[in-house]
């Protein structure tokens, strides 16, 4: 069962929680609400996968946010890669609403993927059990089915 909080709820826990722990931590990566709307594809450096992938769901669902504040559209997203916000500077509302997830999820529309942030998951054609593609896209991958398939009569990965 997957956990859903509201955004205001998140925003006004962001703001009595210390994101920040004092101590020793690494310089968090870019983030995307810092980058000017011009600079976000280049940025994000975003592209179109060599091979065809299934569609990622995540930047419509999710937003993951790590210990130290900062955002980015799943928990599969590289360590390093740029953020797409950070709840210690923004609530989280702005973060959801904002440039970064924005850009990320019209560019996954049109077939796009940040690939700082998607990489690992499209070179390894990977994707969250909890999407059920399988039970969404047809065996040859472009949605259709033959007659006799349903959703329920395809297995799940």
């Amino acid at each position: 069962m997957e956990n859903h909080v509201d955004l205001r709820e998140l925003t006004n826990f962001s703001k009595v929680i210390e994101v920040y722990p004092s101590g020793g931590r690494m310089e968090p990566p870019a983030n995307a609400m810092d980058v000017p709307r011009t600079e976000l594809a280049a940025h994000l450096n975003l592209r179109v996968p060599e091979s065809s992938v299934l569609p990622c769901m995540e930047p419509f669902k999710t937003m993951y946010i790590k210990q130290d504040g900062s955002v980015k559209p799943c928990c599969f997203a590289a360590r390093q890669a740029p953020t797409l916000g950070d709840v210690g500077q923004h609530s989280a509302e702005e973060v959801w609403r904002g440039a970064g997830f924005q850009t990320t999820q019209k560019a996954v529309l049109k077939g796009q993927y940040p690939w700082k942030i998607c990489s690992n998951c499209i070179k390894h054609n990977q994707h969250p059990r909890s999407h059920h593609l399988s039970t969404l896209v047809g065996p040859t991958g472009d949605g259709s089915r033959r007659r006799s398939e349903s959703p329920s009569s395809m297995t799940r990965p």
